[in-house]
């Protein structure tokens, strides 16, 4: 559902280049709905948003993903897919139970298709209980074969991929929900256009593809308050675990927490507002943001790319077109074996785990690779051995250049001198 907090925040627009070489965790089930939801659809009112198979199964999230990740890996890009885990009991949005229902659907479904009941099938197979669960399952299995680290959150992706980003497994986060901000990810990606063109009245202009980037702690800065504080103004208007106060929007609710500092305090001030919030919720809700239940340090290693599984979902059990999945499996194949001869793992785990006794040399050159791979650097490096290395003592016998000029002058004097 996310946080009413657009009109506070301020991002700022960056090129895609300047992420170039890093890793980043997404959202799955955030990617997964724009992808579903393509806007362009959506504003055309057309009547199906989905593309479907012969069965009447979606398939927008196959061709949706693949996209997404050759444009990833052409950008250099790195991704780790987080899902979301068990829903919170104490979330306001909860459904009942997904699994039941979906297997309930799927039942009927299948009875539809063997009796040939297209339109019936085509009914149980845009229900949400049936396709959203089918697509999550679908997608997670495609991502792996793609060859994309996939991580089942306990509990909430974002704050998987908040503690992913804080123990230094990532570099940004990216989600178009504001409740990353909550769990306090420094660094957010909002938006990633990777195209470099687009039609505008009928003519193809091209332009420099960028991000939108938000910065926490600068915009908490700005704001005059702290994290804590932002939690709590979260409460006031209104996020996955209270409704929000009536009548109070995001600036009113800035003003409030700056004015009184804590929550409590407008609770004393404004009883009547707070009817259905007791301290004891208050306190819950700030321990769900500051210590989430998440994995720790979890093994983020790539996978080999499965071909063939790819096609066996794609076509055998989707019946796709086969020249169209082979274009976009040929497109893969290419970028994910530029990924893997550029990516070195070992390479990073040096520059994470480095020590602190680590001479100055090494640092330096440590912190330009972690910026720069996989640009300058590929996977055996000869920097690797620079441990080792021992800055020369050895002076050079040649003066400085303006040593050299007051030396020489001095000598022209001493001969005037003596003629």
């Amino acid at each position: 559902m996310g946080v009413k907090l657009k009109k506070l925040i301020e991002s700022s627009f960056i090129p895609l280049t300047e992420i170039k070489g890093t890793k980043v965790a997404v959202d799955g089930m955030n990617m997964l709905f724009q992808i579903l939801y393509n806007p362009y659809q959506m504003a055309q009112k057309l009547p199906d948003i989905f593309y479907m198979d012969s069965t009447q199964r979606v398939i927008t999230h196959l061709y949706g993903w693949l996209q997404k990740i050759t444009q990833f890996y052409k950008a250099n890009i790195f991704p780790v897919i987080v899902f979301d885990g068990k829903p919170d009991p104490y979330k306001r949005l909860t459904t009942k139970d997904y699994a039941r229902d979906y297997l309930a659907v799927k039942k009927k479904y299948e009875n539809a298709i063997e009796k040939g009941d297209s339109q019936r099938a085509k009914k149980f197979a845009l229900s949400k209980s049936f396709m959203f669960l089918n697509c999550i399952h679908e997608s997670k299995l495609l991502l792996e074969m793609c060859g994309i680290p996939v991580i089942m959150a306990p509990s909430e992706a974002e704050a998987q991929c908040v503690s992913l980003q804080k123990e230094g497994l990532v570099e940004y986060v990216v989600s178009t929900d504001f409740d990353v901000m909550l769990y306090g990810s420094p660094q957010i990606i909002r938006k990633i256009t990777f195209q470099s063109r687009k039609k505008i009245q009928g003519k193809w202009v091209s332009y420099q593809p960028n991000i939108e980037l938000i910065e926490t702690f600068a915009n908490l800065d700005r704001m005059e308050i702290t994290l804590k504080q932002l939690v709590d103004l979260s409460i006031l208007v209104g996020n996955d675990y209270y409704p929000g106060v009536k009548k109070i929007g995001p600036s009113k609710a800035l003003q409030s927490i700056k004015y009184f500092k804590t929550l409590e305090r407008i609770m004393h001030k404004h009883p009547h507002l707070f009817s259905n919030l007791s301290l004891q919720k208050i306190h819950r809700i700030r321990e769900m943001f500051q210590n989430p239940e998440v994995i720790r340090k979890p093994k983020i290693t790539p996978h080999p790319l499965n071909l063939d599984g790819l096609r066996k979902l794609m076509t055998d059990d989707h019946s796709l077109n086969s020249e169209r999945v082979e274009k976009r499996l040929t497109t893969l194949e290419k970028r994910h074996t530029k990924m893997a001869k550029k990516w070195d793992f070992e390479l990073e785990k040096l520059i994470y785990e480095r020590d602190n006794n680590t001479n100055k040399f090494l640092q330096r050159q440590l912190d330009r690779a972690k910026k720069k791979i996989p640009d300058r650097f590929t996977p055996k490096l000869e920097f690797i051995s620079a441990i080792n290395y021992k800055k020369s003592k050895t002076k050079s016998k040649r003066k400085p250049r303006v040593q050299q000029k007051i030396y020489h002058k001095k000598l022209i004097l001493k001969h005037k001198k003596e003629v």
